[in-house]
């Protein structure tokens, strides 16, 4: 996926106004490309523009003084609720060798760190996607043909965006589910979100 050409289509949705499937595009790029600064930054920036402050550090940690101190105490409240390195590394889509980004170590609750005070890695990190791979890769392109299926468009290419749309309500319910059944609300919400974005650009696509 390239990152500036959906950096760019992030960039017009929300000059529409059409936040849900600007997030929803901008997450499936992070999640592709979780260590691409420019893409953590851009929705580092996203989140504290809708006033998500927990996710505003979240992403814009690795940046050495980018987050301010009511949202670096407000992640920290989100770390009070975490019990292993393994799981904020995860979360924060660090890899088990990438080093902790200097504005979270002082964060970090006493019971993530060992009896010398150095964080406890509790084993090695397996790192489970937030969303499979075919998804991450099928979000994006269905949100750009979507973009490119305006008024006007080649029949072609309003019929390529309706079938990967289609397959993407598809993916997501599925992974929706998977989800539920191991008991990881996040994804599922989420999967369920991207399904609902999904057939609203169906549904426009078909009023069109």
């Amino acid at each position: 996926m390239d990152v500036d050409l959906t950096l760019d289509a992030v960039r017009t949705l929300r000059s529409r106004g059409e936040t849900a499937p600007a997030r929803l595009l901008l997450r499936a790029l992070a999640e592709q490309q979780p260590r691409d600064v420019t893409v953590r930054m851009a929705l580092a920036d996203f989140a504290r523009s809708e006033g998500e402050v927990d996710q505003a550090a979240r992403w814009g940690l690795l940046v050495p003084g980018w987050t301010t101190e009511h949202e670096r105490e407000t992640f920290g409240r989100v770390l009070d609720h975490i019990s292993t390195m393994r799981r904020v590394r995860r979360y924060l889509r660090l890899g088990a060798d990438d080093a902790l980004p200097v504005d979270l170590v002082p964060l970090l609750p006493g019971h993530l760190l060992d009896h010398e005070g150095l964080p406890d890695e509790g084993g090695a990190d397996p790192r489970e996607p937030f969303f499979p791979r075919p998804i991450t890769v099928l979000a994006p392109v269905a949100g750009l043909l979507s973009l490119l299926a305006r008024d006007g468009a080649p029949e072609v290419v309003t019929t390529v965006a309706v079938v990967a749309l289609a397959w993407l309500v598809l993916a997501s319910g599925v992974w929706a589910v998977v989800a539920l059944v191991g008991r990881r609300v996040g994804p599922a919400a989420f999967a369920v979100a991207l399904a609902g974005a999904a057939v609203v650009q169906l549904v426009r696509l078909a009023a069109g």
